[in-house]
């Protein structure tokens, strides 16, 4: 049988185009989804493929192990394909382990992935909150702390906290604010980073700790800063290492305490939220005026445990004591 030249010149077209768009081809472009919803053996990531490299995405998923850089050898999710967002639950980890997960997406060029995220799961004696978040602890010298900022939206009694509307309302005029809030209202910065809470809600009688824990007093934090040597150099002691969610160069942080303070900011009564990345407040329980209430926080570039009280209406971050 006879194949016409026009035939043939068309196959070769066709050839040459599929050619030509393999070479153009590359890999995809993936952002990997912070962790959330972690317990002591499951936890939820995922990713969103921004650019399929010209061709199509064949299989996605999260991949995670033990070590640095996870790859698809590892374990992995499969999620799909094709470009977008995706959810993975990544189930039956060991409790109280440290694991590394990173997104990816495979087309006909290879597999890309996206940022690396560390994470740890919560061991058998970590606390709940009434919200069901969980909190692991650590010892540092007399004093049981837990290890992540509170997450709580609720009173112990079950009652709302409650935030303002619109987030970034001015309550300067109001004359005992009770509120909380996630840092510039976005709800996934609270998984990490915990919520900011007025001092009027933190010194209420309901109690924003789970049982068996308080808001610290002026007095335990200090008590915090001698143990670790003075409050010149404890800052560094209790800021988790790396410049991951500290910005540069994060001077003198260690971690060694294993208190792993973020650097969360703060939210303005006027309705600013400022410093996300720099700074780290904490409050302490103990009035300062009738006005300030006491606290203390750490900076990107020093080592201090700095006394740093703030109006009672601004948002800081609280680190729960066992009592």
């Amino acid at each position: 049988m006879k194949i016409s030249c026009r035939f043939f010149g068309l196959i070769l077209f066709v050839l040459f185009i599929n050619s030509c768009n393999k070479e153009d081809s590359t890999l995809p472009i993936i952002q990997t989804t912070y962790i959330n919803n972690l317990t002591k053996t499951t936890v939820t990531s995922g990713g969103t493929i921004i650019d399929d490299g010209k061709t199509a995405i064949l299989t996605r998923g999260v991949c995670w192990s033990t070590t640095d850089n996870p790859e698809i050898s590892d374990s992995k999710t499969n999620d799909g394909s094709g470009i977008g967002t995706f959810t993975s639950y990544i189930t039956g980890l060991v409790e109280n382990t440290t694991y590394y997960v990173r997104a990816y997406a495979t087309n006909n060029v290879g597999t890309a992935y996206g940022e690396e995220f560390k994470f740890t799961t919560y061991k058998t004696d970590a606390i709940i909150d009434i919200d069901d978040n969980l909190y692991n602890v650590v010892t540092i010298g007399t004093q049981v702390w837990m290890t992540e900022n509170l997450k709580t939206t609720r009173y112990n009694n079950g009652d709302l906290i409650g935030t303002t509307t619109p987030f970034n309302k001015d309550i300067s005029s109001e004359l005992t604010p009770k509120y909380q809030w996630a840092y510039n209202d976005h709800e996934s910065n609270v998984a990490v980073y915990g919520r900011l809470y007025s001092w009027y809600a933190i010194t209420d009688s309901r109690k924003v700790c789970p049982p068996g824990w308080h808001v610290p007093s002026y007095d335990e934090m200090t008590t915090l800063a001698t143990y670790l040597g003075g409050k010149t150099i404890a800052g560094g002691k209790l800021k988790e290492a790396g410049t991951r969610n500290w910005a540069t160069p994060n001077t003198g942080a260690t971690n060694e305490t294993g208190f792993t303070a973020l650097p969360v900011g703060l939210r303005h009564s006027v309705g600013i939220f400022e410093y996300f990345g720099q700074l780290g407040y904490l409050w302490c329980s103990t009035e300062y005026s009738l006005e300030y209430g006491n606290g203390r926080f750490m900076k990107y570039d020093e080592t201090y445990f700095w006394d740093g009280g703030g109006l009672k209406g601004n948002g800081f971050s609280v680190r729960c004591l066992k009592n």
